[in-house]
């Protein structure tokens, strides 16, 4: 078997990945995200929830990736503008060359937002929020968006973190399996620091790349608060993109927070 290796832009990369640096995810996920996480959640509904709630302001993704939601908010007629730390990621997001919205790239770090103006929309899906590093980050960014979305809106999509509470504290199990490799994930909880680290393992004639992980959640409850805390309220909270009624037990939530009396 060949060496272990940690997952770069241009190959494989030996050695410790800092889950802080900007481009750690990227370089770690790029080249099989779209694989992965092609079908983790309705893109289309995605796009019809968001356009129901934008106006004409644009729409800010935070955490565009490889753009899996990008191209469905276009097509639907929204001008977006989607911001990411990692390079490796953005270069894999395509620019519509046609279509009825427009998509703007920006490469920047959620945690100090370079942006002025007004949109209509913060869209924080797919459990981005919780990729910052703890709760003081995820505070800091409610707070720099209250001063973007105006009359708009803060629409997060989360994994309602029950099962992280109360199931094992380790766990390990086979993703994927084909005749050229297999995948094998590993993850640790944290329940006091409310942090779930993960890796997974993909092995394969090369070897064994490493691909880290790791998220710091928040209670549906602690949510309401870190925005309650910045001048937001919750205005909205589904189980679904196609805005099927939130009951505790539900594996993830969709919640909408605007400014407290902003309409």
């Amino acid at each position: 078997m060949g060496p272990v290796t940690g997952q770069t832009a241009g190959g494989p990369d030996a050695g410790h990945v800092d889950l802080h640096r900007g481009d750690a995810y990227g370089r770690s996920f790029a080249d099989v995200y779209d694989r992965w996480y092609h079908g983790v959640s309705d893109a289309d509904a995605t796009a019809r929830f968001v356009a129901g709630r934008c106006g004409s302001a644009a729409v800010l993704e935070l955490g565009v990736g490889s753009g899996r939601l990008a191209g469905p908010l276009v097509d639907v007629g929204l001008r977006v503008i989607g911001l990411d730390a990692s390079p490796t990621m953005l270069a894999r997001c395509p620019r519509p060359a046609t279509g009825p919205g427009s998509l703007d790239l920006v490469r920047a770090d959620m945690r100090a937002l370079p942006l002025a103006g007004e949109i209509g929309v913060a869209l924080i899906a797919f459990n981005t929020l919780f990729n910052l590093a703890g709760p003081a980050e995820q505070q800091q960014l409610f707070h720099e968006l209250a001063g973007l979305v105006g009359h708009g809106a803060v629409i997060v999509e989360a994994i309602d973190t029950t099962p992280l509470s109360v199931g094992p504290d380790r766990s390990i199990g086979v993703r994927e399996v084909d005749p050229d490799r297999v995948v094998v994930s590993a993850t640790q909880v944290d329940r006091q620091a409310q942090t779930v680290a993960g890796q997974h393992l993909e092995i394969d004639h090369r070897g064994i790349t490493v691909r880290p992980w790791r998220l710091c959640w928040l209670t549906p409850e602690q949510l309401d608060g870190v925005a309650a805390e910045a001048g937001f309220r919750l205005v909205e909270r589904y189980r679904s993109w196609d805005e099927l009624p939130f009951t505790d037990g539900d594996e993830t939530h969709i919640s909408v927070y605007r400014i407290a009396g902003g309409g």
